[in-house]
C-alpha cells in the first residue's frame, strides 16, 4: 500500500491519503506511514472491525478506497455511501476467493490479483462468470514496486561491501512470519552463515519491517532492516535471491533474478516454490537452513544450473505492473462519482 501510495502522490501532489491499520503493528513498521498521512490504529485487524473502519471512512470521505488482503463486505458496501471507488488486492488464494464472495463483488469495481498470470494467477470459469455478472474488473498484475535505481543502488552496495562482488541475498518476506515454530528471520539468518561459512560470497539478510526485536545476528553475515528501495536495490544486484514465494519473489521475479523459493510463513508458498521448481522457474527448498543452504549453494557452484534457471526467468517475461495500477486508480479517480 506504501508502494501505491508513494507513488501516487509523486503524480498528483495535492491526493490524500489514510491508512487504517492495527494499531499493534511493529513499530518500525508503523513509522514507515510518513506523517503527513492520516492514520487510524486499531485493536485489531481491520478485517474484524467494521466499526472501526466506518469511523475513519466517515471522517475522510475517500474517493478511493484499497482493501489490501483485508477488510469486509460490510465495509466496502459502507464505503459506496461516500460514493468512493474500491478496489479489493488479493495475494494468496484465500484472500482472493473472498473478493469473489457475493458480499463483496455487488460492491467492488475491481479486484487486483497480485500473482503472475503465468504461474497462478489465471481465473477459474466460474470467477471470470462471477466477475462479468458483477461488473466488476479483475485485473491480473504480476508485481508491483518502485524501480530500482542504479546510483543509489550502488551507494547502497559499496556501504555494504558487497558492490562489484556477486552476493546472495536472503530476504525472510516481511519478516514476521514463522516456519516450523521458528521465526522465518532466524532460519533464513542460520541459512545465510552456513553459506557464508562455506563460501567467500558475502551473505545480505534483510530482515523487514515486521521484525521484532534486536538485530539478527550470524558470523559472516550482513544483516540489514531495509526499506522497500533498499530492499529493491538489493534484490537488483543479487546474484543469488533466497526468498519466500509469496509477493517478494513476483518481484524477484520481474527484476530476473534467479531465486531459492521456500516459506516465509504462509501456507501456500512452499506448494507454491515446489510448483515453479518443477517448471525450472526457481530452485526450491523446505525452510529449513541446511536445506536452504545446499539449494544456494548448487546454484552458486553450477552455473549451468544458474544460466537455465535464469533463461527461464527472461523468457517468463514478469513485469514490474505498477504504471497498471496508476492508470487504474486515474481511471477510477476521473470516472463519475455516484453515492449511495
Amino acid at each position: 500500500m506504501l508502494t501505491i501510495a508513494l507513488s501516487v502522490r509523486e503524480r498528483w501532489h495535492s491526493a490524500r491519503f489514510h491508512f487504517v491499520v492495527n494499531r499493534n503493528l511493529p513499530a518500525p513498521a508503523l513509522a514507515r506511514i510518513p506523517e503527513e498521512f492520516g492514520v487510524t490504529l486499531l485493536d485489531t485487524s481491520p478485517t474484524c472491525d467494521d466499526a472501526g473502519v466506518a469511523a475513519a471512512l466517515d471522517r475522510c470521505h475517500p474517493d478511493l478506497v484499497l482493501f489490501d488482503n483485508a477488510g469486509s463486505g460490510r465495509q466496502c458496501r459502507n464505503a459506496k455511501r461516500f460514493g468512493a471507488r474500491t478496489v479489493f488486492l488479493s495475494t494468496r488464494q484465500v484472500t482472493r476467493a473472498r473478493g469473489f464472495q457475493p458480499s463483496w463483488l455487488p460492491w467492488l469495481d475491481e479486484h487486483w490479483i497480485m500473482e503472475p498470470p503465468d504461474l497462478g494467477g489465471d481465473l477459474t470459469v466460474w470467477q471470470r462468470l462471477a466477475g462479468a455478472a458483477a461488473r466488476t474488473r479483475v485485473r491480473l498484475l504480476c508485481s508491483v514496486f518502485r524501480p530500482s535505481v542504479p546510483e543509489r543502488a550502488e551507494r547502497l552496495r559499496r556501504r555494504l561491501r558487497c558492490a562489484q562482488r556477486a552476493y546472495v541475498c536472503f530476504v525472510p518476506g516481511g519478516g514476521g512470519g514463522t516456519v516450523g515454530g521458528r521465526p522465518a528471520v532466524s532460519v533464513f539468518a542460520d541459512a545465510a552463515a552456513i553459506v557464508a561459512r562455506q563460501t567467500t560470497v558475502p551473505c545480505v539478510l534483510l530482515e523487514g519491517p515486521l521484525h521484532q526485536g534486536p538485530p539478527v545476528e550470524r558470523c559472516g553475515v550482513t544483516t540489514r532492516r531495509a526499506s522497500h528501495e533498499e530492499t529493491v536495490d538489493l534484490i537488483e544486484g543479487a546474484h543469488v535471491t533466497v526468498v519466500g514465494a509469496s509477493s517478494t519473489l513476483f518481484q524477484a521475479l520481474a527484476q530476473q533474478r534467479v531465486c531459492v523459493a521456500t516459506s516465509s510463513g504462509g501456507a501456500e508458498q512452499i506448494g507454491r516454490a515446489w510448483d515453479w521448481a518443477a517448471r525450472g522457474i526457481v530452485e526450491a527448498a523446505d525452510p529449513e537452513p541446511a536445506a536452504l543452504a545446499t539449494a544456494t549453494l548448487r546454484l552458486l557452484e553450477h552455473t549451468g544450473r544458474w544460466d537455465a534457471i535464469h533463461q527461464q526467468v527472461v523468457s517468463l517475461g514478469v513485469r514490474n505492473d505498477l504504471p497498471c495500477a496508476l492508470a487504474a486508480i486515474e481511471d477510477l479517480l476521473t470516472g463519475p462519482r455516484v453515492e449511495g
